[in-house]
C-alpha cells in the first residue's frame, strides 16, 4: 500500500468505510503490531485513523 491508494476498511468494529492513505509510518512497517497507514475517511464527523494492513484492502470499482 502507499499514499493515495484508495482503500475499504474491512474491520469490523470501525465505523468507517472507504478513505485514502495520507500517510505511513515508515519505523512502523517492520512492527506486526502496528498501524502504520494512517487514512483519511470519507464519512463526515469521523476523524483520520491509524490502521492495519490486514483492517484494509485497496477498493477498486472493478470488483463486485
Amino acid at each position: 500500500m502507499q499514499v493515495g491508494d484508495l482503500v475499504k476498511n474491512i474491520h469490523g468494529l470501525y465505523p468507517a468505510n472507504l478513505g485514502i492513505i495520507i500517510e505511513i509510518s515508515k519505523p512502523q512497517l517492520t512492527n506486526p503490531n502496528a498501524c502504520p497507514y494512517r487514512v483519511h475517511w470519507f464519512e463526515e464527523r469521523i476523524e483520520p485513523a491509524w490502521m492495519r494492513a490486514n483492517w484494509l484492502e485497496i477498493y477498486s470499482e472493478s470488483k463486485p
